[in-house]
């Protein structure tokens, strides 16, 4: 009973939703926890990743399986993104960078980092007051 239950519920699972990059005011934040998710969905598709291998290692990924994860990295990212992907990020990668998934989320991710929302701290900065002490 319980190995039919443990099935079904790795079904279910392997055929959860994709998930979807949504970009907050701090991109690289959004982008790294997009990552995360997005490697435990791979994790649970049947046969892409070597889940005897350390999962932060090249050799994680599967090789025979590596364009079903870059067509799914393409599908989870919203068009605006993945447009900033073809033509910033993917025209500068090697041919045998673009044979391997683990590098399209590495070059995402460094895409946006440094490209937070800084208006809330310039917002704070602006309306601090300063204390007169005297002469200056």
């Amino acid at each position: 009973m319980f190995l039919h239950i443990h099935r079904r519920v790795r079904k279910q699972i392997a055929e959860s939703k994709l998930p979807k990059l949504s970009l907050s005011n701090n991109k690289a934040t959004s982008v790294r926890i997009w990552r995360r998710k997005f490697n435990a969905w791979c994790l649970l598709q049947k046969s892409w990743r070597d889940t005897s291998k350390n999962p932060t290692s090249p050799e994680h990924w599967t090789a025979e399986k590596a364009q079903h994860e870059i067509a799914a990295f393409y599908l989870a990212l919203p068009d605006d993104i993945l447009n900033i992907f073809d033509t910033t990020i993917h025209e500068r990668m090697t041919d045998t960078e673009k044979k391997q998934p683990w590098i399209y989320q590495q070059r995402l991710e460094e895409h946006f980092v440094g490209q937070d929302d800084v208006m809330p701290q310039r917002i704070a900065f602006f309306n601090c007051t300063q204390i007169t002490q005297g002469q200056v």
